[in-house]
């Protein structure tokens, strides 16, 4: 039984990209407009991406517990790195734009 649930948790990462890293501190998805389900083994929440011309508007909320985050990656499009890791609590959303790599 444990094999067919996490089948059905490689779906999600395959499609959204997912991936996070607790030794770098670092989350990535794909850059796929929509509101996604992540968890990192410690937290979970959801994040929202909202395509524009030359960045991505990233929602990123913690439903519970921690996240501790000092760079946030769009697959082939971007990055955000954090001036200090970032911490958001249960309860709380994080607002931040993702620049598409080579635009100033």
């Amino acid at each position: 039984h444990y094999s067919r649930a996490m089948a059905s948790w490689g779906a999600l990462l395959a499609l959204t990209g997912f991936h996070y890293s607790g030794v770098t501190k670092t989350m990535a998805f794909a850059p796929l407009d929509g509101t996604y389900f992540w968890s990192n083994g410690y937290a979970w929440g959801d994040c929202t991406f909202k395509a524009g011309k030359n960045t991505i508007k990233v929602s990123l909320q913690v439903k519970h517990h921690e996240l501790e985050l000092s760079n946030f990656v769009l697959k082939e499009f971007g990055q955000y790195r954090f001036d200090t890791v970032l911490r958001i609590k249960e309860n709380e959303k994080r607002e931040f734009s993702v620049r598409r790599r080579g635009v100033k």
